[in-house]
């Protein structure tokens, strides 16, 4: 055998080749001339050629060494480089074509048969509006579903332009990187609202909702104040109430144009988590016995996270008022949670030259009357002490109340 252990030995080696033949008395002789040229056949043979004509018939060692200056792979039974395995263009599928619900993807090169465990990159060309399917090197549209609840696509869930990675399960392709679940947990801007005041219309940046039974907290910018109770509609689904975080009704105010709030999702009801708190203006209403006028120095309000009002005012009256008769104002921001002789605040009065302070008390959930210390609880200011509002008299306070 010329090959042994990897090396390569003629067949009259072991006898000094033709040389020693010849200082054996040996002549050239022909059947030790073929024995020699077989065994150069056979040695040749069992080599590889270069110009890939032969191939191997057992593995092949490579002793540490590399294959180099290889070229790039065309076929599934070809040598990837490392350039190829870094690049991922085995898997890179560039543009998706097709349509939006039926994208497709060219790979070069072609794969020829789903196997479960395939990964492919692509970015999509369409944003797709309903369920849609994949389809590589036209081997079969494959159905794509969500990684965190294992449905079809709904719409929106690819993006024009965004970058995509799927593995196939052996039934469908599952998207990686699923929105619903980077989003768990987390917010979701979801841009500034359209509407009305007190209906607004939000629209996600990404998935849409199919409903709003869920658990999610969304960032948004409005667009308007609110004036009053307000609705929000999620990318067309039925408007729901905004609710405060004790689940009453929002107040005009709550909301302010060109701001950000947090709106929480919680099995259908939504929550507005940071309620506005600026303050406002309101109307005071000032009576004592008949309306009286003024001009305003201040009439603020604001409303806290814990439905606390604090609201100021400072009036000048510009008529006057009826003697023997309490002040009172009314036309509060919002109702007192409860009536009668508990101090929510202090005031100043005046009458000409003479400067009244009391302590600010509601007598009914509307009305602010002034008490005025000492005495029967009868001792508002306006009866007891007679005072009577002019013009140029000063009626100033602040009121704190639970709402």
């Amino acid at each position: 055998m010329p090959w042994a252990a990897g090396s390569y030995t003629k067949g009259n080696a072991g006898t000094g080749g033709w040389t020693g033949d010849a200082g054996n008395g040996i002549g050239i002789e022909a059947g030790r001339h073929d024995t020699q040229d077989n065994d150069f056949t056979t040695g040749i043979n069992s080599t590889l050629n270069k110009d890939g004509t032969n191939v191997p018939s057992a593995n092949l060692p490579m002793g540490g060494f590399r294959h180099t200056g290889v070229g790039l792979a065309t076929a599934r039974d070809s040598y990837a480089t490392l350039g190829q395995a870094q690049d991922g263009t085995a898997i890179w599928g560039g543009t998706s074509g097709g349509t939006a619900n039926a994208q497709t993807l060219t790979l070069s090169p072609a794969i020829t048969a789903y196997a479960a465990g395939q990964r492919f990159r692509f970015i999509a060309g369409f944003t797709n509006t309903a369920a849609a399917t994949l389809n590589v090197n036209g081997v079969g549209a494959i159905n794509i579903i969500t990684q965190s609840t294992g449905v079809s696509l709904p719409s929106n869930y690819l993006s024009i332009g965004a970058q995509y990675e799927v593995v196939y399960n052996g039934t469908a392709f599952v998207l990686l990187g699923d929105p619903a679940l980077i989003k768990t947990g987390g917010y979701d801007f979801i841009n500034q609202s359209s509407g009305t005041a007190n209906a607004l219309v939000l629209t996600s940046t990404g998935p849409k909702l199919a409903s709003t039974a869920i658990y999610r907290t969304f960032i948004f910018a409005t667009n308007l104040a609110n004036t009053g109770a307000t609705t929000v509609a999620i990318d067309g689904l039925t408007a729901i109430n905004v609710l405060n975080p004790d689940t009453s009704a929002l107040r005009a105010g709550q909301l302010q144009a060109n701001k950000f709030y947090q709106l929480i999702l919680i099995s259908g009801i939504a929550l507005l988590a940071n309620p506005d708190e600026s303050w406002q203006s309101w109307t005071p209403v000032v009576t004592q016995g008949v309306g009286v006028t003024y001009s305003v120095t201040e009439n603020k309000y604001r409303i806290d996270s814990n439905n606390q009002l604090t609201c100021v005012f400072g009036l000048t009256a510009t008529s006057a008022g009826t003697a023997a008769n309490d002040i009172v104002i009314s036309g509060l921001p919002v109702s007192v949670a409860y009536s009668g002789n508990v101090v929510i605040g202090s005031a100043l009065i005046s009458s000409g030259s003479t400067i009244y302070t009391s302590v600010i008390v509601p007598s009914t959930t509307t009305t602010f009357r002034f008490f005025s210390g000492s005495g029967t609880l009868g001792n508002n200011v306006g009866t007891t002490p007679a005072v009577t509002l002019a013009v140029g008299s000063l009626v100033t306070g602040t009121a704190i109340y639970r709402i």
